[in-house]
């Protein structure tokens, strides 16, 4: 809620964004775990080779999502005592800002994996940059330009 003076309590900053990483992380950490069991299947081996290597920087960059996500709260329970402050305020929402672009990209690349197992590698390669861009899209460009324009409105 906010105060007297309009704006929200650093407290409840620090929790809404630990929140925003918690709903985020479940979906990371179903799409890593299905990227490790699809490694175990037989058609797996079958795949070009390509496509494991795709894969494979597809899994590292799920990863690198979860990581990001993950941090903020053991930063805020090691680092700072769980204690809330601007400083951490400023880290934490940097990592999880940016921990969505490392999932639409490994979104991207397994997308590519996929349609290239039932299309041709030129299709498969414009769903994936395609599907990358929709995901930026809904995720950066979107609260963006809602943003731009909340601030630009006339009264």
């Amino acid at each position: 809620m906010p105060d007297s003076g309009g704006t929200t309590p650093l407290a409840t900053k620090v929790d809404q964004l630990l929140t925003e990483a918690r709903v985020i992380i479940p979906g990371a950490q179903a799409l890593f775990g299905f990227q490790f069991i699809a490694m175990l299947t037989s058609g797996f081996e079958e795949m070009p080779q390509t496509a494991k290597i795709v894969h494979a920087v597809a899994l590292g960059l799920v990863a690198m999502n979860v990581i990001l996500l993950m941090t903020p709260a053991s930063l805020h329970r090691l680092s700072y005592r769980g204690a809330d402050s601007a400083s951490f305020l400023r880290i934490a929402s940097a990592l999880v800002t940016v921990a969505p672009l490392f999932l639409a990209a490994g979104i991207a690349a397994e997308s590519y994996v996929v349609l290239g197992r039932i299309t041709n590698r030129e299709l498969a390669a414009t769903y994936a940059v395609a599907s990358f861009l929709v995901l930026i899209g809904f995720w950066y460009a979107l609260p963006l330009i809602v943003r731009w324009t909340r601030n630009h409105r006339k009264p």
